[in-house]
């Protein structure tokens, strides 16, 4: 399977596993910088394939994704339990979605950082990245995709 469309289809199904339904909302290319939102999730991948991915959400879409993958618990800030839900989604969606790449190489990716805060930017490694945007309910979550 095409690594876009893998990370699009296992997003989807991630966020509905979570009771999270999505509808994949657009897709855009863009230069390597960035305008991240308050809780962002950066991934490195290497091997076969080589890159970085990110998550990256607004204060209260983190709140109610952190919410649905923790069994409905309420979260009024963005505590060390929401970056840790954050952080794991990113490991599930990205491990989940590498296994479904046709690549007969091994693809590794690294332990996930988080970055929270208002005004950041990410300058990635390549020269053009794919935003994929999911809406659940109203509240959006964006995948970055900067992988060759």
């Amino acid at each position: 399977m095409d690594v876009k469309k893998a990370f699009i289809e296992t997003t989807m199904e991630v966020l509905s596993e979570f009771g999270l339904p999505s509808m994949f909302a657009e897709k855009d290319e863009r230069d390597s910088l960035v305008q991240a939102e308050y809780v962002n999730v950066v991934m490195g991948v290497y091997g076969a394939l080589s890159g970085n991915l990110i998550v990256t959400a607004n204060r209260e879409s983190a709140l109610a994704i952190a919410s649905a993958m923790l069994g409905g618990m309420e979260f009024t800030e963005v505590n060390d339990m929401v970056r840790s839900a954050m952080g794991e989604l990113l490991n599930i969606i990205a491990g989940n979605a590498f296994s479904r790449v046709d690549i007969k190489s091994a693809i590794y990716i690294s332990t996930p950082t988080l970055v929270v805060g208002e005004g950041i930017s990410v300058l990635l490694q390549r020269s053009s990245t794919n935003k994929f945007v999911f809406n659940m309910d109203g509240q959006l979550m964006d995948v970055l995709f900067s992988v060759e």
